[in-house]
């Protein structure tokens, strides 16, 4: 099987995707985020 590199598109929407999670991985570790109401359960 042979390997490839991504191209620019890939890596833009990668590297978008990745900045997403570790943003929302922040957030959740977050002390904070148990403690505040949630949004969605009103």
């Amino acid at each position: 099987m042979e390997k490839s590199l991504p191209d620019e598109k890939e890596i833009e929407v990668l590297t978008l995707f990745y900045n997403k999670f570790y943003d929302l991985y922040e957030e959740i570790t977050n002390d904070n985020f148990l403690r505040e109401d949630a949004v969605f359960c009103k």
